[in-house]
């Protein structure tokens, strides 16, 4: 298969879009899936689902990807139990439901926090195993 000894990271993954990725990634026959989001009852369901469905080895981890120390905690907790990365899908993302002359400052920084340096921080933290191998994609998604 396409994806078959393969291994993804994917953020914003318990719904949309990144929960689409997740699956047809798993229907493609990858190793491991790395599912972050922020809504963990939502991760450990979704695991459930694709263990019964696909062979997948399914790893689920609540994240914020705004916090940078929980992503470096959770980069080296990854890479102890050595599942090398592959694939990073930056799908993360918050949007302001408001016509820009109403969004405020604060969310403003809340979605250049998120949909920009998110992705930022997540690429830094997981990107060593794709030089090393000289082999990896990253997929940036995002709305502004």
């Amino acid at each position: 298969m396409l994806l078959n000894n393969k291994s993804a990271l994917i953020t914003g993954a318990s719904r949309g879009i990144g929960k689409a990725i997740a699956e047809e990634f798993a229907k493609n026959g990858i190793e491991h899936l790395i599912l972050f989001a922020r809504d963990i009852d939502k991760l450990n369901k979704l695991k459930e689902e694709f263990s019964a469905k696909y062979s997948t080895n399914v790893h689920v981890f609540e994240l914020n990807i705004r916090d940078t120390e929980r992503i470096k905690l959770l980069s080296k907790e990854i890479r102890t139990q050595k599942i090398p990365i592959d694939i990073i899908v930056n799908n993360a993302g918050v949007l302001a439901d408001a016509v820009i002359k109403m969004v405020s400052e604060n969310m403003v920084k809340e979605i250049y926090e998120t949909n920009v340096y998110g992705s930022i921080y997540i690429t830094q933290n997981f990107l060593s195993d794709m030089i090393k191998k000289r082999y990896g994609s990253i997929i940036n998604l995002s709305s502004i």
